[in-house]
């Protein structure tokens, strides 16, 4: 018994590594976004690498999917073939933050 339990972790492992999910998306994505409190080392912490810097980085933007289930950030999908384009995009976030890199507004533009 005791030579078989590394073979069920590995198989268990294997199937686990085999599973496909849709994209991370959720309702609640951009919620924690508050004009004039959050801070850019929360957005980055929460939403990663942005998709693209303006003005000294002091404004942010991130291509942004959304299906039933509400946002998704393409760059974390799990497809390299649609990092760095607009296919399945269907928002632009834009975040502009102050000299103290707090968000001073945002906004979630339509590409589409």
């Amino acid at each position: 018994m005791r030579k078989a339990i590394p073979a069920i972790l590995l198989l268990a492992a294997l199937f686990a590594g085999c599973a496909t999910t849709g994209p991370p998306s959720s309702k609640t994505l951009l919620d924690f976004l508050t004009d004039g409190a959050t801070s850019k080392e929360d957005v980055l912490l929460q939403l990663g690498q942005a998709s693209g810097t303006f003005e000294s980085e002091r404004i942010l933007t991130y291509r942004i999917g959304k299906d039933d289930t509400g946002y998704f950030l393409l760059d974390r999908l799990n497809r390299p073939d649609l990092r760095g384009t607009w296919a399945m995009a269907s928002h632009s976030l834009v975040l502009v933050f102050d000299e103290n890199n707090i968000l001073r507004r945002h906004s979630l533009v339509p590409v589409r």
